[in-house]
């Protein structure tokens, strides 16, 4: 039994509530349920003081962004039944995008602009010890793990780059005042017409500098393949009038670092390590990993 299928058995002792189906996109088991005959998104998680304190920041952060009228499902309810964290969102018509035109590449780069100083409140600690510990100590809720890439050849060519990259960003061109969604990719994207509908998974949203979430749309696209040369080649150039050099070549290795932590050991290795590389090599980054 699922996280969401216990929460949805148990939710089923008071009200009219039904699983349809698993979303194919969906992480930790996303799904379409009906409440009292509408439509509504499941999520849930094994409960978790970490957890809660991680859906508080990112609930909070998609209340902001939502009053800064990017698209983003509504919170219907929130919870702990049988060990799990829930959220229930309304559904939103619309579809993951395959592959990104110049159209959505434009909406997109609009929604991250939103995010700009957008925070919520001031962060205690500066930009450069915040990547430190992320480098050093990583950050599970975003799935990054220096230790895997200790272990591994390649895996630590990353890291040492990537935090030589941090040694020698200006601290001035690194923020802390903007929201970061956290995995702002055209699989967290619904579209309809052409035209996004909402902008999901909000769940990790922290305040940070918008640079992260530009470097986790160039490589889900890259990646994915989900652009032509001309699309990927407009978003380079857009990234590159809004961020400095030095704070671009960070972001792109703190990615490098969170693809590497998971897909090291796994099937997706040699593609993961193929995409990094081409990004690295494409933005002067450094030595090539394999």
């Amino acid at each position: 039994m699922t996280a969401v299928t216990e929460v949805i058995e148990q939710l089923s002792g008071d009200r009219p509530i039904e699983l349809v189906r698993r979303f194919d996109h969906g992480a930790w088991g996303t799904s379409l349920a009906l409440l009292s005959g509408e439509p509504v998104v499941v999520k849930a998680w094994p409960t978790s003081p970490i957890r809660e304190r991680t859906l508080d920041r990112g609930i909070r952060c998609a209340a902001v962004m939502a009053a800064r009228q990017v698209p983003i499902p509504r919170l219907l309810e929130r919870g702990i039944v049988a060990d799990h964290s829930y959220l229930i969102y309304e559904f939103v018509e619309g579809e993951w995008p395959p592959s990104i035109d110049l159209g959505l590449a434009r909406q997109m780069l609009t929604l991250i602009d939103r995010q700009r100083d957008a925070a919520p409140g001031p962060e205690p600690r500066s930009a450069p010890a915040l990547l430190a510990t992320m480098l050093t100590d990583g950050d599970a809720t975003l799935d990054i793990a220096p230790a895997r890439l200790r272990e591994h050849p390649a895996g630590r060519t990353i890291l040492t780059t990537t935090l030589a990259a941090l040694e020698a960003c200006d601290p001035r061109n690194l923020r802390t005042t903007d929201i970061v969604h956290g995995d702002f990719a055209p699989e967290n994207l619904l579209v309809r017409d052409g035209e996004i509908t909402a902008v999901v998974d909000w769940e990790q949203a922290r305040v940070g500098d918008v640079g992260f979430d530009l470097a986790g749309m160039i490589y889900d696209i890259e990646i994915g393949d989900k652009a032509d040369p001309d699309v990927l080649g407009g978003l380079y150039r857009a990234i590159h009038e809004q961020l400095p050099r030095d704070a671009w070549r960070l972001y792109l290795g703190i990615y490098a670092v969170r693809y590497a932590s998971w897909a090291l050991g796994t099937e997706m290795e040699a593609d993961v390590l193929r995409a990094i590389d081409k990004i690295i090599r494409r933005n002067d980054e450094g030595p090539r990993l394999q």
